[in-house]
């Protein structure tokens, strides 16, 4: 990873920045991807402004629990990505279908919004979504 974010996170308690978590990663011993190096679950505190106005107990119940995916980065031995994801029942695999999707429906958006064409590649799979947002 390239950045060092202020943003910290919690572990059993503890409050560690995004680099340090990696250390605490949990391997799926189903998972067939071997890019997904595995996964860390973690809570993410409230803002600090907010935090200092907080009780010990209002303060556990405002952090947000997360899971973060790690993923290797092809070609490079050093460099991982990290995935933010809320929604602790799915799977290290799920989490990576979902974004990948989602990137993809951005980056057709994005492209189509400045160029006002799609690619035929994904004609049949935006279509749809265009034509919603459209306006005739």
């Amino acid at each position: 990873m390239d950045k060092n974010f202020s943003q910290y996170y919690l572990y059993n308690g503890e409050k560690y920045h995004l680099n340090d978590l990696k250390q605490f990663m949990v391997s799926e011993p189903h998972c067939t991807n071997k890019d997904i190096l595995g996964h860390t679950v973690v809570k993410i505190p409230p803002c600090v402004k907010k935090a200092k106005k907080m009780t010990a107990e209002e303060y556990n119940t405002a952090c947000i629990h997360a899971k973060i995916v790690w993923l290797k980065v092809r070609y490079s031995k050093d460099k991982v990505i990290a995935i933010l994801c809320t929604d602790l029942s799915l799977s290290d695999e799920e989490v990576i279908r979902y974004y990948s999707a989602r990137f993809n429906i951005e980056f057709g958006f994005f492209n189509y919004m400045v160029t006002g064409q799609m690619s035929i590649a994904s004609q049949n799979f935006f279509y749809p979504i265009f034509k919603l947002c459209t306006i005739p």
